[in-house]
């Protein structure tokens, strides 16, 4: 995935209690506040201090993101993409890091398939 660091705005809440209670300025939700368990007097109200301007580029700026991961999961999961790493994938195996064959596993991997279809071929004289 490609890391593009968002752009920051920088803006506060402020948080407004409706029980009397002095009211205080929250950083922004990059930084999560310490707070206890809800309760039924917990009445408060976060009043975003932004503005238009600034909420638009926060939605910008999440639109540019999520077009970028969009783009990069389409990229991983399109069929050819699969295939190609499967490709590797086998390559690593019967391949060393010289670019030789690597013949113990390519017998091993012979002599599976051999055994299959000797038991393949059984099977299907025990049914005649």
């Amino acid at each position: 995935m490609i890391d593009t660091p968002a752009p920051h705005v920088e803006h506060s809440e402020t948080v407004v209690s409706t029980d009397g209670s002095k009211p205080s300025v929250r950083p922004d939700e990059s930084q999560p506040a310490q707070s206890s368990a809800p309760t039924d007097t917990d009445k408060t109200v976060v009043v975003d201090t932004r503005t238009a301007a600034e909420i638009e580029a926060d939605l910008a700026a999440t639109r540019d993101r999520l077009t970028l991961t969009l783009d990069e999961l389409q990229a991983r999961l399109a069929p050819s993409a699969i295939a190609s790493r499967g490709k590797a994938k086998l390559k690593g195996i019967v391949v060393d890091e010289h670019g030789g064959i690597r013949v113990e596993r390519v017998a091993a991997a012979g002599a599976v398939v051999v055994g299959l279809l000797v038991v393949r071929g059984l099977f299907r004289r025990a049914r005649r």
